[in-house]
């Protein structure tokens, strides 16, 4: 199992998930029809800037899809390291 998916300073790189799953030739409005999502949710997924995290269960489809047109298996999966967020730095701070 790949150590970045038990340690909640990493995260999946949904940027590069969506990325690599339209490099198969697969549309945005494509990818949201087969997890069940709007099209602008992809789009918000795959956006450098907004880097929004889907929810457990549309994530949970991404990563089988992109298991699915990639040949790749989840342990594959890109990972990012996250920011460290205002709320988590007060935390810590105690």
């Amino acid at each position: 199992m790949n150590p970045f998916l038990t340690d909640e300073r990493w995260g999946v790189d949904w940027v590069r998930v969506i990325a690599n799953i339209r490099a198969t030739g697969l549309s945005h409005a494509s990818i949201a029809a087969r997890v069940f999502v709007a099209k602008g949710s992809i789009d918000a997924y795959g956006s450098e800037d907004m880097r929004q995290r889907p929810e457990h269960s549309t994530g949970e489809r991404l990563i089988a899809l992109w298991c699915e047109v990639l040949g790749y298996a989840r342990a594959d999966l890109p990972m990012y390291r996250r920011g460290i967020s205002v709320s988590e730095m007060l935390r810590s701070s105690r």
